[in-house]
């Protein structure tokens, strides 16, 4: 929307300001590791085959194509204005390097292709990915289709499947669903006191491990016990947070979470720091000119004080 409001902003003396959107990623890719597919969980349980997807997208033609060049390459991370940010967690297994992709998706037996050039699982079926969203956004149907387009080249097709958010959540929680398209991760500033269950199979609201999720928050009710060692390693990283007695102790529990993370891809980024465009009539003062735009934190305008913004006569 930016290029029409700032041309409506020359004849209505409004002031259009880019703030920057708090998210992990604007749009994230979620392989679920819990699919009832045996196949596909196999799969996505591999950890080669989640770089080789990540490796497949060219996050730079997606930030100049569908973000007009306003947004930065990223995994889904937290983002540079963090003090627990580190580059490696932005860029570890995000360049785009589809020869490694291909290399990596040989090494794992994915060989056999099809007359159209997919690839063809172990059980003959081809590899096509269908991914779940509840995204009304224009922007978001148009980067999957260019990351359709990217992972094509590497032999694995893509397809969407839009639905309400209800019958998503449903979906994912119950295993129907191989992957989900949402936004990336909220916790996207925070310091070493703040708590990094996001980035762990802690909650029924992780996409890519809700019934290890539902495991957590029910007790051992419901869902499933984590049963893949690098994901356990996080349940095992958020308590040493909890216990930590310093500063430091949280400081070096939320490292070894994000750079788990980064290295096992349990999530696929593309692209943070889109810009928010914020409208700011003629005669109000006291807005910030730069801001950051998210529910946490801060509740996005929230964060600025309303209260003392003013009218000027």
């Amino acid at each position: 929307d930016y290029t029409f409001l700032q041309k409506s902003a020359q004849s209505s003396g409004m002031n259009v300001r880019l703030w920057e959107a708090g998210s992990g990623s604007q749009l994230a890719l979620y392989p679920n590791l819990n699919a009832n597919d045996a196949e596909w969980r196999k799969l996505l349980r591999d950890v080669r085959f989640r770089r080789a997807l990540s490796l497949a997208i060219d996050r730079e033609e997606l930030n100049q194509v569908v973000y007009i060049g306003l947004a930065r390459p990223s995994n889904n991370t937290i983002m540079p204005r963090s003090e627990l940010f580190k580059p490696e967690y932005a860029t570890k297994w995000a360049q785009y390097d589809p020869k490694l992709a291909n290399k990596l998706l040989d090494e794992i037996g994915l060989k056999k292709k099809d007359s159209q050039g997919i690839r063809l699982l172990p059980d003959g079926r081809p590899a096509t990915i269908v991914v779940e969203h509840a995204s009304e956004e224009t922007e978001d149907n148009d980067a999957l289709a260019l990351i359709a387009d990217n992972w094509k080249k590497i032999g694995i097709k893509m397809l969407t499947k839009p639905q309400t958010r209800d019958n998503f959540r449903l979906r994912t929680s119950s295993g129907e669903a191989i992957m989900t398209a949402f936004a990336g991760a909220v916790t996207a500033v925070p310091t070493p006191n703040t708590s990094p269950k996001e980035f762990a199979p802690t909650m029924l609201g992780g996409l890519q491990w809700a019934r290890w999720g539902m495991f957590v928050e029910s007790k051992g009710k419901q869902g499933e016990k984590c049963d893949l060692d690098s994901a356990c390693k996080l349940l095992d990283y958020v308590k040493e947070w909890e216990t930590g007695a310093t500063e430091e102790d949280r400081r070096k529990a939320w490292d070894k979470i994000l750079a788990t993370n980064a290295d096992e891809v349990f999530s696929i980024g593309t692209v943070n720091g889109i810009r928010q465009p914020i409208v700011v009539g003629p005669k109000v003062r006291n807005v910030p000119k730069e801001g950051y735009y998210a529910w946490d934190p801060g509740g996005y305008i929230g964060l600025y004080q309303p209260d003392t913004f003013w009218i000027a006569q």
